[in-house]
Parts: C-alpha cells; sequence; structure tokens
C-alpha cells in the first residue's frame, strides 16, 4: 500500500512538471510571456514539489510503522 502511494505521487509530481513545461513552451512560442517568467515559475514549482516529494516519504514511513506496529501486536 505504502509503495503504491509513493508511486502515485511520484507520478503525479513528474506528470504536473511535465505539463507545466510543455504549457511553458507553448506560451513562449505564442510570445505571451518570457524566459524569465517560466524560470521564476519553475524554481518557485521545485521548490513546492519537494515539499510533496518529502511528503510522500512521510506517508510511506507512516504505513511502514503501521505494517510493524501490526506485527508487534
Amino acid at each position: 500500500m505504502g509503495a503504491f502511494f509513493s508511486f502515485f505521487i511520484m507520478f503525479a509530481m513528474n506528470s504536473c512538471m511535465a505539463g507545466i513545461i510543455y504549457y511553458g513552451a507553448k506560451l513562449k512560442a505564442d510570445g505571451l510571456i518570457t524566459i524569465g517568467d517560466i524560470s521564476a515559475f519553475l524554481l518557485y514549482m521545485i521548490q513546492l514539489l519537494f515539499n510533496f516529494a518529502i511528503m510522500a516519504v512521510v506517508f510511506g514511513n507512516v504505513f511502514k510503522v503501521i505494517g510493524a506496529s501490526k506485527k508487534i501486536i
């Protein structure tokens, strides 16, 4: 269960990042935004994604603790 949750979170994060990069490239090609705007947004996005990655690891560890406590009980 924990492995599936971690996989889903990582897949969702990478999918969002790929979609944002694609959409940013499309906006740049249309001349609606600059490279600086894309760079600033990507840096903010990476900071946010690291927090989600840490949350995925924490929840994975919570599932491990739950499984270990069931073995003990």
